[in-house]
C-alpha cells in the first residue's frame, strides 16, 4: 500500500484520522504507532520484524549511552557499536545486490537465478535511527525512555517509506507537544491533494514517456527523442519524489506535525551547488549535520574539503542504491560540485542568468541518466546520441510522435517547476473567495479518475465508469495517444504495442524449440506465431507511432528453426483480410473470424482434412476487453463476440478439464458472458491442461502448446483429430516429455500470438524441464 492507493485514501487514512481525533491525547501516539505498523505491514509483512528490531535495538542503545555519561570510553564504544550495527543492516541489503550481481557479471559469472529484495523504507528509517543515536550521544536531546515515542519516530506513517528525513532533534518536541486543529487538518488535506495530483497526473504520465523512450533501440534513437527522454526522466524524478514529500508533509500536518518542506523549486537553480541546496532538503541537511560537518565541513584545507565532499557523495550514492550506476552518479556530481567550488567559482557569476540555468539543467539531467539507467554502457550510448556523437538522425517519426503527444504534458510540467502557479494560487486564497477550494476539489476528482482507471477491471468503485470517461476525455484533450504499452488508435481501436524480449531471451526460445523437435523427431512439429493488430492493422495506429517491426521479428525467428519444425506463415493470410473484423477493438485477442482465417492457413500447411461449414452466432455485443483496463483508455464502441457453429457436421466430443476434474460437451462456457472477462467463453478460459476426445475417425492426435489466442482456434480443429491435448505453459508445471510418452501424439502445434511469444518465458521453462 502507498499514498496513492485508493484503499489508503478512502479507508486507511480516514479511519486513522477518526480514531486519532476521538481518542484522548495520551493515546494519540499509540494510535499513530499502530497505524504506522499496519501501513508498513501491507508491503512485505516479514520485514516489519527487521524494523522492530532496529527500533528496539536503538531504543536500548540510547539508554545505555545515556547511562554511561560519566564513562566516556564505554559510552563511545556503545555509540560506535550502535552505528556500525545500523549501517551494517542497511549495507547488508543495499550492497548484496551490487556484490553479487554487478561484480559477478563483471567476472562473467552466471548469477541470473540469484535475487534479493530490499526491505521497504529501510534507507529512511535507518537514517532516522542513526539521527536519534547521534543526537543522544552529542547531548542535543534528552534520553527518551518512552518506547512508544521512539517507535513512533522511527516508523512515523507520513515519513516511513518515502521521507522527508526528519532529524530527531527537530521533531522531539512535537512527539509530545503538537497542536491539532481544523485549520491544520484542512491545510494538510490541501497539501496531500496537491502531492497526489503531482504524482498521478504528472509524475506517472511523464514516467510513461520516459519508459517508452528508454525502450527504443539505441540505433533507432534520434537526437531530438533523446533530449525529450532526458527532459522526461528529469521531470519524472522531481515530481515523483516531491509528490510523495508533499503528501507526507500533508499527512503529518493532519496529525499536528510541522515538517519542513523538502523541495524549493530546484530547477530554478543557476548552479549545481544551488540545485542541491534546493533538492531533497532534508536529505542534504542530514548528511551535512551528521557526516560533512563532523569531517570538518568548510573549516579545513581545500584538499581535505574536497576529499570530504567526495566521501559524502559516495555515501549518498551507496545510500541511494549500491550499484555501479549510483557510484558513477555520486562521483559525477561530486566532481561537478568540486569544479564549481574551485575552477568555476567566480566564472559562473559572470554569465547571464539564462546561461547558468541552461548549464545547470543540462548537467543535472545527465546526472539523472546515470541515476536511472542500471546499464552504464547503455547510459553512455544514450548520452552520445544526445551530444551528436553517434551518427544517429537528428529526428525521425518517434521524435514527432513523442513531441506532439506529450507537448501539453511537458509544458505543464515545466511551468510547475517554477513558483508561477503557486504564487497565483496563493493570491487567490488571499482574495477570500472559495475558488481555491473549488480548484482543489476539481484537481482531486481528476486525480481520482486516473486512479480509478488503473484499478482491475473486475473491481467495483462508485462512479467508476464516469471517472473512466473523465480520464479518457482528458487524455484526448492532452493529445495522449498511448499508455502502458497500449495505443489509442483510429476508429476506436486500442492496440497493444509490441515490446519483445532481448535477443538473448529470444534465442533461448528458438534453441528450446529446436531441441524439442530433435528429441521428438517422430512427431510432426509446427509453429505458428500469430501477428497482432499492431502489425496487421498498422493503418489504425496513431500518426508517427513508433513501433517495432513485428513481422521482421517473426521472419527472423523462423530462420532459426531447424528442419524438424515447420513454420506456418499466417501474416499474409491475415493481412489480406485486414479490412475485416479480425481483432477486437478493446481486447488484445483476435476475433473468431481472425482465428478462422488463420485456421484455413493451418489446414493447408498441416494437411488437415476438414470440410466443415459454419454458422456465425453473436453471443455478446457489449464486450469491453482488457486493453481498456490496461491503458485507462475507453473505446467508443463495445466489441461483439461471435462463435462459429458447424452446420454440416455433427462430431461429438468430450472436453476434460484435468485441473478441476470436470467434463463438458461444449467448448463454450456462456456463463462467462455475464462476467467482465467475456473472452473466457472460449474453452472456459485458461487451464494448465485440457483433453478433448472426439468421434473423428482418424489416427491423428494433436498436442497443442499455446497461449490464450488458441482458445478460439480449437473449435476448428475438432474435425481433424481424434484427440487434442491442450497445454498452457503459463499454468502447466508437470513434465511435458512424460505427457508425450504417455500419449500417442502425431502432431505438435505451437500456437502463440507474437506479443506473448516474444515476451513470455514460460514456454522455455516448460521445454527445458527434464
Amino acid at each position: 500500500m502507498n499514498f496513492t492507493n485508493i484503499s489508503f485514501i478512502f479507508i486507511f487514512l480516514p479511519i486513522t484520522l477518526i480514531l486519532y481525533y476521538i481518542f484522548p491525547k495520551r493515546f494519540k501516539n499509540l494510535i499513530l504507532l499502530i497505524s504506522s505498523l499496519l501501513f508498513y505491514s501491507f508491503g512485505k509483512p516479514i520485514y516489519i520484524l527487521l524494523m522492530l528490531f532496529t527500533t528496539v535495538f536503538n531504543y536500548y542503545m540510547g539508554i545505555f549511552i545515556d547511562k554511561n555519561k560519566e564513562n566516556k570510553s564505554i559510552r563511545k564504544k556503545i555509540f560506535i557499536f550502535t552505528i556500525i550495527v545500523d549501517i551494517s543492516i542497511l549495507l547488508l541489503f543495499k550492497c548484496y545486490s551490487f556484490l553479487v550481481h554487478d561484480i559477478c557479471s563483471l567476472l562473467l559469472f552466471d548469477i541470473t537465478s540469484i535475487n534479493t529484495r530490499i526491505p521497504l523504507g529501510i534507507s529512511f528509517y535507518t537514517l532516522l535511527s542513526i539521527s536519534y543515536i547521534i543526537d543522544i550521544y552529542r547531548g542535543n536531546v534528552k534520553i527518551q525512555k518512552n518506547f512508544i515515542s521512539i517507535a513512533l519516530y522511527i516508523s512515523l506513517l507520513p515519513i516511513l517509506i518515502f521521507g522527508p528525513i526528519v532529524k530527531y532533534k527537530d521533531i522531539e518536541y512535537q512527539l509530545f507537544n503538537r497542536n491539532e486543529s481544523i485549520n491544520k487538518l484542512g491545510k494538510g488535506i490541501e497539501l496531500f491533494l496537491m502531492g497526489l495530483a503531482k504524482k498521478v497526473l504528472i509524475a506517472d504520465n511523464i514516467g510513461i514517456l520516459w519508459k517508452n523512450i528508454i525502450h527504443i533501440d539505441i540505433s533507432n534513437l534520434s537526437v531530438v527523442t533523446s533530449w525529450v527522454g532526458i527532459a522526461a526522466v528529469s521531470l519524472h524524478i522531481y515530481f515523483n519524489i516531491s509528490a510523495y514529500s508533499d503528501m507526507a508533509i500533508g499527512i503529518g500536518k493532519m496529525f499536528g506535525f510541522e515538517i519542513t518542506p523538502n523541495f524549493n523549486y530546484p530547477y530554478m537553480s543557476k548552479s549545481v551547488c544551488e540545485f542541491f541546496r534546493r533538492w531533497f532538503v532534508s536529505l542534504g541537511s542530514w548528511f551535512k549535520d551528521y557526516i560533512y560537518i563532523p569531517l570538518g565541513g568548510n573549516k579545513v584545507s581545500s584538499k581535505k574539503q574536497s576529499l570530504n565532499i567526495l566521501l559524502v557523495w559516495l555515501i549518498v550514492g551507496i545510500w541511494a542504491g549500491c550499484s555501479l550506476n549510483y557510484l558513477f552518479f555520486a562521483i559525477y556530481f561530486a566532481t561537478i560540485i568540486l569544479l564549481e567550488k574551485t575552477v568555476l567559482k567566480n566564472k559562473l557569476k559572470t554569465f547571464p542568468k539564462f546561461i547558468c540555468h541552461l548549464y545547470t539543467l543540462i548537467i543535472v539531467s545527465i546526472g539523472w541518466m546515470l541515476f536511472s539507467m542500471n546499464d552504464l554502457s547503455s547510459c553512455f550510448s544514450y548520452i552520445k546520441v544526445m551530444l551528436f556523437m553517434s551518427g544517429n538522425p537528428i529526428f525521425n517519426n518517434s521524435s514527432l510522435y513523442y513531441t506532439y503527444t506529450n507537448f501539453i504534458l511537458l509544458i505543464i510540467s515545466i511551468i510547475l517547476c517554477t513558483p508561477f502557479i503557486s504564487k497565483k494560487f496563493y493570491k487567490l486564497k488571499l482574495s477570500g473567495y472559495g475558488f481555491p477550494t473549488f480548484i482543489n476539489i476539481v484537481i482531486f476528482l481528476i486525480s481520482l479518475s486516473y486512479l480509478v482507471s488503473s484499478i482491475p477491471v473486475d473491481s467495483n468503485f462508485i462512479g467508476k465508469e464516469l471517472f473512466i470517461k473523465v480520464k479518457s476525455s482528458i487524455d484526448l484533450i492532452a493529445l495522449n495517444k498511448d499508455n502502458n504499452d497500449v495505443f489509442l488508435g483510429k476508429d476506436g481501436y486500442l492496440i497493444e504495442n509490441f515490446v519483445p524480449n532481448n535477443n538473448y531471451e529470444i534465442n533461448k526460445t528458438s534453441e528450446a524449440i529446436n531441441k524439442f523437435s530433435i528429441k521428438n523427431k517422430n512427431l510432426n512439429t509446427y509453429l505458428a506465431i500469430i501477428p497482432n493488430s499492431v502489425s496487421i492493422l498498422e493503418s489504425k495506429l496513431p500518426k508517427y507511432a513508433p513501433v517495432k517491426n513485428q513481422k521482421s521479428y517473426i521472419d527472423e525467428f523462423a530462420k532459426k528453426l531447424n528442419k524438424n519444425t515447420k513454420y506456418i506463415n499466417t501474416f499474409d493470410a491475415l493481412k489480406k483480410v485486414s479490412d475485416k473484423y479480425i481483432y477486437y477493438k478493446t481486447d488484445k485477442h483476435w476475433t473468431s473470424l481472425g482465428a478462422y482465417t488463420t485456421f484455413l492457413k493451418l489446414q493447408e500447411d498441416m494437411l488437415l482434412s476438414s470440410d466443415t461449414y459454419y454458422d456465425v452466432k453473436k453471443v455478446s455485443n457489449n464486450f469491453t476487453g482488457n486493453l481498456c483496463s490496461q491503458s485507462g483508455f475507453r473505446s467508443n464502441n463495445s466489441d461483439d463476440i461471435n462463435i462459429y457453429l458447424p452446420s454440416n457436421t455433427n462430431t461429438d466430443f468430450i472436453v476434460n478439464y484435468l485441473d478441476n476434474k470436470s467434463k463438458k460437451t461444449t467448448l463454450y462456457n456462456t456463463t462467462k458472458l455475464d462476467s467482465q472477462d467475456k473472452y473466457s467463453v472460449f474453452l472456459n478460459g485458461d487451464h494448465p491442461i485440457i483433453e478433448i476426445n472426439t468421434t473423428t475417425n482418424t489416427p491423428r492426435q494433436l498436442l497443442l502448446i499455446k497461449d490464450s489466442y488458441a482458445n478460439s482456434m480449437v473449435p476448428y480443429l475438432l474435425e481433424s483429430y481424434s484427440k487434442i491435448t491442450i497445454v498452457d505453459p503459463k499454468y502447466y508445471s508437470n513434465n511435458l516429455y512424460d505427457l508425450i510418452d504417455d500419449n500417442k501424439f502425431t502432431d505438435v502445434l505451437f500456437l502463440y500470438n507474437a506479443n506473448t511469444f516474444f515476451k513470455d518465458t514460460h514456454l522455455v521453462d516448460l521445454l527445458n524441464l527434464k
